[in-house]
């Protein structure tokens, strides 16, 4: 009764085993591409960030709050 009962487990393992190794691939999905956006550059420090990502204040981009604030800490005083 044994060996019946592992025959059987053998069988139904292999079959699993084949059915996963014989099953279409799925091609895996690229992550969502972002277009192209021009760069501009922070009014504090100079680095370059997308347009998108810029803190904006006035007609001057910044690339964080602190820069930002920094900034019109400065024109401020």
């Amino acid at each position: 009764m044994l060996k019946f009962i592992l025959l059987i487990l053998l069988a139904v393992g292999g079959w699993y085993f084949w059915r996963r190794l014989s099953a279409p691939r799925t091609p895996a999905r690229a992550p969502q591409e972002r277009l192209p956006e021009r760069m501009v550059a922070c009014a504090w420090c100079g680095v370059n960030v997308p347009e998108g990502d810029a803190l904006r204040s006035g007609e001057r981009n910044y690339c964080c709050a602190e820069h930002r604030n920094a900034a019109e800490n400065k024109s401020g005083d």
